[in-house]
């Protein structure tokens, strides 16, 4: 039985169903917990009853809404599409960036993810999660500054980390590769 999501993208033609479909399925791999559903006419996926991303499908073009402050990672990549505060078109006449749809909503799960873990929690599992988004998606220097200040407040309250002080190490790496 078809869902709503499943229904939405069937109204489309074949290449742009095919289109949404993998561009849902990017959005799955990435928020496996998120919930899907259909918001504001289009797929829409929560976590923690919070939206992290919608996307929606035009005659021109397909249309990927984030928050705003989810674009802000990837400002270098985005003035090649039309966009906004929190939305970015992939024209349907081009190769659609799966790359960068991947990496934005990929930056979104993990700043999700890190809001949750840190709830009631010390700085330093936000800024963990925060300064390894940025690593995965070449931001390297920022990532270096916040996994050093994670790293920083680790010491002093004597919580090391393996995990913690290898992203730090390879942030250390790529940043010294520049």
């Amino acid at each position: 039985m078809l869902n709503d999501v499943d229904k939405y993208i069937s109204n489309f033609p074949k290449d742009i169903r095919q289109i949404l479909n993998k561009i849902r399925k990017i959005i799955l791999e990435e928020a496996p917990d998120a919930s899907e559903s259909i918001t504001y006419k289009m797929p829409a996926y929560k976590t923690n009853g919070k939206p992290l991303i919608y996307f929606a499908g035009f005659t021109k073009h397909i249309g990927l809404y984030a928050t705003p402050s989810a674009h802000t990672s990837f400002t270098d990549e985005l003035p090649k599409y039309n966009h906004g505060k929190g939305s970015v078109q992939f024209p349907l006449d081009q190769p659609i960036s799966y790359d960068l749809i991947r990496n934005i909503d990929e930056g979104i799960a993990l700043a999700d993810k890190a809001l949750e873990l840190s709830q009631g929690q010390d700085e330093w599992i936000y800024l963990d999660c925060k300064g390894w988004g940025l690593y995965k998606n070449g931001r390297y220097r920022e990532a270096l500054d916040i996994l050093q200040r994670s790293w920083d407040l680790r010491r002093a309250k004597a919580q090391y980390d393996h995990q913690a002080f290898m992203h730090l190490e390879e942030a250390k790496k790529a940043v010294a590769a520049l």
